[in-house]
């Protein structure tokens, strides 16, 4: 028969193992909801900040960033005209792609990467 202190001495590599995996399956779900929402979060962002840099209305319809590839799209964007003008849009683009440089964004690296070799 195994008595109560051989049992609980037993169960503590259970219990550390348990204390190591709940946070680094919280931190995982975490990493994972936040790729997931990635885009979503660049196009907010993205439209504030043209927003704040135009000081005219933004729209934007789809944001969709491909890390690995280096390369962004942004599908329906349009630029609104600044009050007193007839039209109510400036600017408007079906897609615009562009290429993205991680290390820029995170203010390391040439910001145009495919520009190494060239002189200005």
């Amino acid at each position: 028969m195994i008595n109560a202190e051989q049992q609980s001495v037993g169960s503590r590599p259970r219990r550390r193992w348990w204390l190591l995996a709940i946070p680094l399956l919280v931190m995982g779900a975490f990493f994972f909801v936040l790729f997931l929402s990635l885009n979503a979060i660049a196009g907010r962002a993205t439209k504030k900040l043209c927003e704040d840099a135009f000081h005219v209305p933004v729209t934007i319809g789809k944001i969709d960033f491909q890390m690995r590839r280096g390369m962004a799209a942004i599908d329906r964007f349009s630029l609104g005209n600044p009050s007193g003008f007839d039209e109510p849009v400036a600017l408007s683009f079906l897609r615009l792609d562009g290429f993205v440089s991680v290390p820029s964004l995170l203010g390391r690296g040439d910001p145009n990467p495919r520009s190494a070799g060239r002189e200005a």
